[in-house]
């Protein structure tokens, strides 16, 4: 039976963003059958089945679960990236030149703030390489420098929606972006 179909749900556009383009990048020459579902609870990507056969693992961050693996024709698979799933930690890819998912920095983030004062988030950069790496924090502000298996903080005044971005000090072709909102309350 054909007609089947993986889809993605993500909690936030700027996270579907990020899986969309991770997902473009990895459809290849069928980039025009991927789609984008906004009519529920939660946007979703939609990978029909005919673009699944042949493809290989889609890994939506380095190290992640392959959400195509073991897919079965005809069946509909809806993988919830909503609050830390499969999602977490994914980078932005430019479609236009796809650079390796292996290269790309990348890095997770923890946040919190106490009673009304400034947001604290550690930054931890995961690239399994050696060298630095460059980190826009999406307010105006950077930090140079940061070893590519090490952390940085930063502060933020107050909440909102930040994109930082990872670029390797040495290959700024080799970057990675991910968006985080810092709620009023937390």
């Amino acid at each position: 039976m054909a007609g089947g179909s993986v889809r993605i749900a993500v909690d936030a556009y700027g996270q579907l963003t990020a899986v969309a383009q991770r997902v473009l990048c990895w459809a290849l020459t069928d980039k025009g059958k991927i789609g984008i579902d906004t009519a529920g609870r939660y946007p979703m990507i939609v990978i029909p089945e005919a673009v699944i056969a042949g493809k290989g693992a889609l890994l939506l961050k380095r190290g992640g679960t392959d959400v195509v693996s073991g897919y079965v024709a005809g069946s509909n698979v809806v993988y919830n990236a909503v609050n830390g799933g499969v999602a977490t930690g994914t980078t932005t890819q430019n479609v236009n030149t796809c650079p390796s998912s292996a290269a790309q920095p990348n890095g997770s983030i923890s946040a919190f703030n106490v009673a009304g004062n400034p947001y604290t988030v550690t930054l931890t950069v995961d690239n399994l390489a050696a060298g630095n790496v460059n980190v826009d924090w999406g307010d105006n502000t950077s930090t140079l420098g940061v070893a590519q298996t090490g952390t940085a903080n930063h502060t933020y005044p107050g909440p909102g929606e930040f994109t930082i971005t990872i670029t390797d000090a040495d290959a700024p072709t080799q970057f990675g972006s991910f968006t985080i909102r810092l709620p009023y309350n937390v």
